[in-house]
């Protein structure tokens, strides 16, 4: 829920107190009242102009309707137990951008179209997304890249012909089809065994296994790591800092040596897990004051009384 939301939430229910008769016996004179009918009236009036300067000076042209560019197989592996990516490749006038969809934030009703340099640890996929298309060169293919970091399908948009015949030539990327004016590849590695690229992944030695999770690697408890050395998450150097991994309910640290977040696990570890969003108490604490708060002012103080049995 936006700040707008918010705001329109806060004079509904400021309203909805004005009219009420719960409220306590001192604030129901009219002059008290008085100063409850403000906030009902400029609360909503905020709001509804901060949308609108929002919407005419923030975005302008830049923000259009979302179209799905992924194929129903890439829509399906964002939405199973791998919660893999589709990277979407599209050429501007002001050259390659590209981004990464998964399965979070939820089904899209608008794009912006505005782009931005890539978040930490993105760097290799940008570095992969140049080598592809042959305007730069690296030490690996790009497949074992998109692979690490969870990308089962590559989709590029309106390509051009030399470009899908370097696409189609570089090792581990295999056409699937085209739809719409797009073409979509897949993305099979070593790095993940010839498997399809999954969120996070449990490695030990020259083997990978899935580890299944949903949106942001969240695992929703605890899941199996029989056999595992290493838990490899295909998120952004950044995501370590707001996610609580465990193994058998200890506590681990990312690594610092990679790219992307990867926790070396204790040996004979059974069960790991992956919290997101643990942390900011104070501020759910909150929540559930306000939470606690709106019950309480939504029960009745008092009995009733029916005019029909004064008479």
């Amino acid at each position: 829920m936006g700040a707008g939301q918010l705001l329109l939430v806060a004079g509904a229910l400021v309203a909805v107190l004005v009219a009420a008769d719960t409220l306590p016996r001192a604030w129901r004179g009219a002059g008290h009242r008085r100063w409850l009918v403000l906030p009902a009236l400029v609360l909503p009036v905020v709001a509804i102009g901060s949308g609108v300067v929002v919407g005419q000076h923030s975005y302008g042209d830049q923000l259009a309707t979302w179209r799905e560019p992924r194929p129903l197989v890439a829509v399906a592996a964002a939405e199973g137990p791998t919660a893999s990516r589709t990277l979407v490749v599209e050429t501007t006038d002001s050259g390659v951008s590209y981004r990464l969809v998964g399965s979070e934030p939820g089904p899209l009703v608008r794009d912006l179209t505005e782009s931005s340099p890539p978040v930490p640890g993105e760097e290799q996929v940008a570095a992969a997304v140049a080598q592809v298309l042959g305007a730069g060169e690296g030490g690996r293919t790009p497949s074992e890249v998109f692979a690490e970091h969870g990308v089962s399908h590559v989709v590029i948009v309106s390509p051009t012909d030399a470009q899908r015949r370097l696409v189609d030539a570089s090792p581990g990327l295999a056409r699937l089809g085209s739809s719409a004016g797009t073409i979509t590849w897949a993305v099979r590695s070593d790095v993940t065994g010839g498997a399809v690229p999954s969120r996070a992944r449990l490695e030990a030695g020259d083997t990978s296994t899935t580890v299944a999770t949903g949106a942001h690697a969240d695992t929703d408890g605890d899941v199996d790591a029989v056999g595992g050395d290493t838990l490899v998450v295909a998120e952004s150097l950044d995501w370590s800092d707001r996610a609580v991994v465990r193994a058998d309910g200890r506590r681990l640290e990312a690594a610092t040596h990679s790219a992307i977040p990867t926790y070396e696990l204790p040996d004979d570890t059974e069960d790991v897990s992956i919290d997101v969003g643990a942390g900011h108490p104070v501020w759910k604490a909150g929540q559930a004051l306000a939470l606690v708060l709106a019950l309480y002012l939504a029960l009745p103080t008092e009995r009733r009384v029916d005019p029909e049995e004064d008479e």
